[in-house]
């Protein structure tokens, strides 16, 4: 039953104009980051690995919003158009449907963080080349646009946990926006090496876009993050279960 419930969450996002909407919109602000980045860099600062530039670490944060974004729309969209009834129909428990939701979010987020480092690439490298830089593919980008495709994943995963447990879309945008955008900035500095284990820096750091001593490794980060989604997911189920759906 349960590939059943995939296909079905899968289907949904790609018969949907929204996911398409999230695809467009985070390659438009990863060009126009990237863009906007190299212009006001001097040519010095242009060279070596990809991963290692400011515009890759504004990218990061930027696309792991739209992922966490996509996560809770994956939710609080059946709430808001009333169709969560239906989903619910054949999953009883809700487990499977929240299970199925969670790992469609994933694979979508894969794809928006697929397409955002194409666009990163295709924008950074020639705009480099022509202000003097000497950027380049290296090897050790690729472990880190790895990580940064299995931080947008789990970014998802924790996005279908908070639309589970919040289901009001523009309260659960919001506070998404607020904890990435405010939160995680304000915490990472009064905590000190502790904020290196909330999850957008552990998200930073699994794509090794983090060049601070207090970053953590990737494992560690993975698991930091990991953990992070587990425990998104798993309220979100305890909350589902226990809530009436109208």
């Amino acid at each position: 039953m349960m590939h059943r419930s995939l296909r079905a969450e899968l289907l949904k996002l790609v018969t949907t104009k929204a996911t398409y909407g999230l695809i467009l919109g985070a390659a438009a602000v990863v060009a126009l980051t990237v863009a906007s980045t190299i212009a006001s860099s001097k040519s010095a600062s242009l060279s070596g690995a990809l991963h290692d530039q400011v515009f890759f670490l504004l990218t990061s944060i930027n696309v792991g919003l739209f992922s966490l974004i996509l996560g809770m729309r994956v939710v609080t969209d059946e709430y808001r158009n009333r169709t969560i009834v239906h989903s619910f129909l054949s999953d009883p428990g809700r487990n499977r449907t929240l299970a199925a939701k969670a790992l469609a979010s994933a694979l979508a987020a894969s794809v928006i963080a697929v397409a955002s480092l194409i666009v990163m690439i295709a924008i950074a490298l020639p705009l480099a080349s022509a202000k003097g830089g000497t950027l380049a593919l290296e090897g050790s980008d690729a472990s880190a646009f790895g990580g940064f495709l299995l931080s947008n994943a789990l970014w998802a995963v924790i996005g279908v946990g908070v639309g589970a447990t919040i289901r009001h879309q523009v309260a659960a945008i919001v506070g998404g926006l607020v904890w990435v955008l405010v939160i995680e900035n304000l915490g990472s500095g009064f905590l000190g090496d502790m904020g290196s284990y909330l999850p957008g820096q552990a998200a930073y750091a699994l794509g090794n876009a983090l060049d601070t001593a207090a970053a953590l490794q990737p494992p560690a980060a993975a698991t930091v993050m990991a953990i992070y989604a587990l425990f998104a997911w798993l309220l979100g189920i305890a909350v589902t279960r226990v809530r009436d759906v109208d």
